[in-house]
């Protein structure tokens, strides 16, 4: 894996985070629900991420 692509990754879910917590704060969920919901789905992303870069590189 090289540097680029882990950053690439690190940016791309950060981003995904803040508009998950935009989207949910915009139809007023708790804040508990948007925190279990953005971990949730960063967490998943991040795991086909890298699965997808591992199968690239290999």
């Amino acid at each position: 894996m090289k540097k680029k692509d882990l950053i690439r990754i690190a940016c791309k879910n950060i981003l995904f985070a803040i508009w998950i917590v935009i989207i949910n704060l915009v139809m007023n969920e708790t804040m508990t629900v948007c925190i279990v919901e953005t971990v949730l789905v960063v967490g998943i992303s991040l795991i086909f991420d890298i699965i997808q870069l591992r199968n690239k590189t290999q």
